[in-house]
């Protein structure tokens, strides 16, 4: 049984994930601080496509996380190479290994630059009618208040909104952004892994 590129439809498992930092990005020194791990990290959520379940980790429990995302076949993120692996490197300095299909790099394959109207709840608004229940910079002062569950509340509602996304794109080819306008995405490539 030899190594061969995978379809979606051959996958099994596809986790969708999101984090959101400890602490504030000022308090550490600016973004490139912050994706060295220099906030931390206080919840960071996984969507299981197999089962629907959501999973909640926490700077106790980042190695399980780890190991949960790198047993995937495919990872899905909004902003996930550039950030948040970066930041779970910096935290536990462990590489996420597995095929990784990051929508907001996608979109700036796609527009070859990078625009404004195109942060994930101005996507998921006009691509799905979904949007976001709050804003990132405020997950840290969640944090900072011990309100875990508004914290968790808004991690999870980002990741169910990405996984959204993500089903629309494989289905329809597409996204739109704050202009209401359709932009193709590529989709997701896998590489050589035996599924058999």
């Amino acid at each position: 049984m030899g190594a061969h590129v995978a379809s979606l439809s051959q996958m099994t498992k596809i986790l969708t994930f999101d984090l959101e930092i400890a602490k504030p990005i000022s308090a550490a020194g600016g973004w490139d601080a912050a994706r060295r791990g220099d906030c931390g990290i206080s919840v960071l959520c996984i969507k299981d496509s197999e089962t629907g379940r959501f999973y909640l980790f926490d700077e106790h429990t980042m190695d399980a996380a780890v190991d949960m995302l790198n047993s995937a076949d495919l990872l899905v993120s909004f902003n996930g190479i550039d950030f948040d692996a970066n930041v779970i490197f910096g935290v536990t300095g462990r590489y996420l290994t597995v095929p990784h299909y990051d929508i907001l790099k996608e979109i700036w394959s796609a527009l070859k630059c990078r625009k404004k109207g195109y942060k994930l709840d101005e996507v998921a608004q006009a691509t799905i009618g979904m949007g976001k229940s709050g804003h990132g910079e405020f997950a840290t002062t969640l944090a900072a208040q011990n309100r875990y569950a508004e914290l968790h509340d808004y991690c999870i509602g980002d990741v169910h909104i990405t996984a959204h996304l993500f089903d629309h794109i494989i289905d329809s080819g597409f996204i739109k952004g704050a202009d209401g306008l359709e932009l193709f995405l590529e989709k997701p490539l896998v590489g050589a892994k035996d599924y058999a």
